[in-house]
């Protein structure tokens, strides 16, 4: 990947390095170092992952809202890993 700039749902598919889909409807973006799903040019969508089911794995912590909910740090039992 050779764009450093962030996705940012332009029409025309710039500065994202790849767009899966027509940029003006549902689609994909990808940069370098982003993956966004959006709804049109400029709005953003959900992203589902595997939910027809699987596990989805990470090399390190996963965030959301900036709040860590898993590490790769060993878990004791009885532990809760999201609390």
């Amino acid at each position: 990947m050779s764009k450093t700039q962030d996705a940012s749902g332009t029409a025309n598919s710039y500065p994202a390095l790849i767009v899966g889909g027509l940029a003006t409807s549902t689609h994909l973006e990808l940069d370098a170092n982003e993956i966004i799903a959006k709804s049109n040019g400029t709005s953003t969508a959900d992203l589902y992952l595997n939910t027809d089911g699987g596990i989805v794995h990470t090399g390190g912590s996963i965030r959301i809202h900036g709040r860590t909910i898993y590490t790769h740090a060993p878990l004791t039992k009885g532990t809760n890993p999201s609390a």
